[in-house]
């Protein structure tokens, strides 16, 4: 599962962007001048489709490694929390494949949105299914897997009343959430 997680953020990265740099003097990049105090944005999305670093760059490897993505940064910018997130992502998936072994999509590929944002991505809603029980179609889950949103923005996408939550979670699961949680904890809140 570790080499699956690295080359999903390699193969479609959440941040299409670095976090912008400012050129300090003028410095030439590729044949072209940038000149002091311009604005520089990194494509990672285009360092990851790198022929020169990856062989076969367009084709999803589950089994790439190495994997020399930038998706944690590198050098002195590399993410402090990269041993977290992808422990997260791991168990994230793992969990995921285990519960529902027979997942599908209830829509094409092509056919799913994602958030409208240049530097970010992220899909809107996945919709999917399990025979063991799950769709996004015949009920509402428990746990919807969308992104955050602005509450207008995300009324104005989807109005049901059950979605206008965090997760999904309609005020009475939420609160029960919440009371498991405290629970967990002692009886401490947040």
């Amino acid at each position: 599962m570790p080499t699956a997680a690295e080359e999903l953020l390699r193969f479609d990265p959440p941040p299409q962007l670095a976090i912008r740099r400012f050129a300090v003097a003028d410095v030439d990049i590729g044949g072209t001048t940038v000149p002091a105090g311009d604005t520089v944005m990194l494509s990672l999305a285009s360092a990851h489709r790198d022929p020169d670093r990856f062989t076969d760059p367009d084709a999803l490897d589950l089994t790439r490694d190495p994997n020399p993505h930038l998706g944690f940064g590198h050098g002195p910018l590399f993410c402090l929390g990269v041993g977290l997130a992808r422990m997260e992502a791991e168990t994230g998936i793992e969990t995921l494949l285990r519960r529902f072994p027979d997942l599908t999509l209830d829509v094409p590929a092509n056919d799913l949105r994602r958030r409208p944002s240049f530097r970010n991505r992220g899909l809107c809603e996945l919709p999917s299914s399990s025979e063991r029980g799950f769709s996004t179609k015949s009920r509402e889950p428990r746990v919807r897997l969308v992104s955050p949103r602005k509450p207008a923005a995300r009324e104005a996408a989807n109005p049901r009343p059950s979605e206008r939550h965090l997760g999904g979670l309609n005020p009475s699961e939420l609160a029960q959430e919440q009371q498991h949680t405290n629970q967990l904890r002692g009886g401490r809140p947040r």
